[in-house]
């Protein structure tokens, strides 16, 4: 059964739903693109998602067959940054820091945010 996710990336005219259990961090050296981690029961998939105009484009890498076996893209807020959104409040989310799923409602937040 999948995790729950309880947190959501939004910027740039995107909403963007990883599946969980997910790490999500600015791509090296790529401008506002996102590396996606999901650790499937099949072993680790990857995606990148470039943020291009409204639209995005993706790369997989050779073990991920689909960009949905990582993430989930929507229409979202026309903003010029990553926001972290959950239901009850969002916040802008620090370029050096990854964006982690973690087993919420037993811990004590929706996600964690690991830095530098």
């Amino acid at each position: 059964m999948p995790q729950h996710v309880y947190a959501r990336l939004t910027g740039f005219g995107l909403a963007v739903i990883p599946q969980a259990p997910f790490r999500i961090q600015y791509a090296p050296g790529d401008g506002d693109a996102i590396d996606v981690q999901h650790q499937s029961p099949q072993g680790q998939r990857f995606a990148r998602l470039i943020p291009d105009q409204g639209g995005y484009k993706s790369k997989i890498d050779q073990y991920t067959d689909s960009l949905y076996e990582v993430l989930d893209v929507e229409k979202g807020p026309d903003t010029d940054q990553w926001r972290i959104e959950t239901t009850i409040f969002t916040v802008a989310w620090p370029r050096g820091y990854v964006l982690c799923s973690n087993n919420f409602p037993q811990d004590p937040g929706p996600f964690d945010l690991v830095g530098p």
